[in-house]
């Protein structure tokens, strides 16, 4: 690649497919994705694990419901598994459902990616079972995503990935 080349993913002049700046910004994203900020000096969940309590119901979805009378019954912690449907007929998917299919989601496109670099530098890919783990492993070879020519479309996905989880019911970061 020729030293006056663009950035795939801004356009800021880049001697690889990704500028040191979009470089830093896809690794930090690819750790929000597996670590959430310090909080106290302790590190919190990522997004990719506040996904997964959505959908294994270990989180609150709702406000809280308000102030409740004395004798006033507990309101459910979790969205119910009731099936509703819109004006159509159609079922409307709940929010844990919707949370399952971010999280498969999350785990083909990050697996997908690890795959395609380790094929196209030849050596072997690593297996990796925890969607979490795949997203730090990616920011740890940030320069050999930043040497791909899909460098632009890994950090386009992991934008996308990002957005995506902080509208599925997940935490957002702080």
């Amino acid at each position: 690649m020729s030293t006056n080349s663009q950035c795939a993913s801004c356009t800021a002049p880049a001697a690889l497919f990704l500028c040191a700046r979009c470089q830093t910004e896809l690794r930090a994203q690819l750790h929000a994705l597996a670590h959430g900020p310090k909080v106290n000096g302790h590190s919190t969940a990522g997004l990719l694990d506040a996904c997964e309590d959505v959908v294994l119901r270990r989180t609150r979805l709702s406000t809280g419901g308000g102030h409740r009378k004395k004798g006033d019954e507990q309101p459910a912690p979790f969205a119910p598994d009731e099936e509703r449907l819109d004006k159509d007929g159609r079922a409307i998917p709940s929010r844990q459902e919707k949370a399952a299919r971010l999280l498969t989601s999350a785990r083909n496109t990050l697996s997908t990616t690890i795959r395609d670099l380790c094929e196209t530098r030849g050596v072997e890919c690593p297996e990796i079972p925890d969607v979490g783990d795949m997203a730090l492993w990616l920011a740890g070879n940030i320069h050999a995503i930043a040497c791909a020519e899909s460098a632009g479309k890994v950090r386009a996905a992991a934008d996308s990935l990002g957005r995506r989880l902080n509208t599925a019911g997940a935490k957002p970061l702080a």
